[in-house]
């Protein structure tokens, strides 16, 4: 079948090259599925006798506020075509979906805002203000804010539940969303475990209150996993290898979020914490705090750290059941 992946952020499109996205692991799922994917960025000139060719088209959305959605009109107009064709599917791919969902009410109540001066600087907005545009993407916010969602997709933790998303998006329902955990195939490739004195940790998200609140309770600094969003993998994965461990935060309300971040770390052999009372689900390897592991020698670290991949491993698809799961769910009408 012919797939359209595209959306409305840097990391949602294929711009970035050495680096594992969720929609990077979807478009490889798709692939290995024996599918022909097309990863593009959208665009507002991209037209609905195109978008015909494909069975499904995935679009991945953010705020419509956000200054981080530079290609959200773009993402709007694919994203209506493809709803009047009866083959969208969404993606969401960043913590708070409560966001996406407020940004797309406030331009809902009012439209005009999608067009201000202010986001002068969002790619095709010469484009987007034209009147055609302009009146395709407004009608796609309001197909958003009052139709029912159709298949949405969403990074998850085997911790996580459909209510991490549906309770923050209402126009999503139980029948639709679908949790995507993808990271066996970051976990079946092999990085050197060398266990290592540090003096550091690192953390996905370094300004969420939990990682502020876990600050307070351990000695070392917390560094984050990546310096900048231009980083590659290769880069991010010698500063995770030295760390003592990686902190996965937990977003509003002490919600669960998934984060390449924790597969990046058990495949260099350094422990995770997170919300305990969420992982312990897994194991009692689970449940350690942050600052006993602190009090461990390397040697204890990097044990802990494989008993937690290899439980973990238990708890997800592996590859293959993987790849077919995504495209039974990305592909169904």
């Amino acid at each position: 079948m012919k797939v359209l992946l595209t959306g409305a952020t840097s990391s949602q499109v294929a711009v970035k090259r050495g680096t594992n996205t969720f929609a990077g692991l979807i478009n490889k799922a798709l692939t290995d599925g024996g599918h022909d994917v097309t990863w593009i960025e959208p665009s507002v000139s991209l037209s609905k006798d195109y978008l015909d060719e494909f069975d499904s088209v995935i679009v991945g959305l953010a705020p419509p506020t956000s200054t981080a959605a530079h290609r959200i009109y773009g993402a709007l107009s694919v994203a209506q075509y493809a709803y009047e064709l009866g083959t969208l599917k969404i993606m969401l791919d960043a913590p708070n979906p409560k966001r996406v969902w407020a940004g797309i009410r406030a331009i809902y109540n009012k439209p005009q805002d999608l067009a201000k001066d202010f986001y002068y600087k969002r790619r095709e907005y010469q484009k987007a203000i034209q009147n055609e545009s302009l009146e395709r993407l407004i009608l796609s916010i309001e197909t958003l804010y009052t139709k029912e969602w159709p298949v949405t997709v969403f990074p998850a933790f085997p911790w996580m539940s459909f209510p991490s998303v549906s309770t923050e998006i209402p126009m999503t329902s139980a029948g639709n969303l679908v949790g995507l955990n993808l990271d066996s195939d970051l976990l079946q490739h092999s990085h050197e475990v060398v266990p290592v004195s540090s003096d550091y940790w690192v953390a996905d998200f370094l300004n969420t209150a939990w990682t502020k609140m876990t600050e307070k309770t351990i000695s070392f600094r917390v560094d984050p996993v990546r310096q900048s969003k231009w980083e590659k993998d290769s880069e991010t994965y010698e500063r995770v290898r030295g760390a003592v461990g990686c902190l996965i935060s937990t977003h509003h309300k002490g919600t669960p979020w998934w984060s390449v971040s924790l597969s990046q770390a058990l495949s260099c052999g350094v422990p995770v914490c997170t919300d305990w009372r969420l992982s312990s689900m897994l194991g009692p390897e689970w449940s350690h705090l942050p600052h006993a592991i602190e009090d461990m020698n390397q040697y204890d670290r990097a044990s802990l750290a494989l008993s937690q991949k290899q439980s973990y491993q238990s708890s997800i698809m592996d590859w293959q059941k993987s790849v077919e799961f995504a495209c039974n769910s990305l592909l169904r009408k």
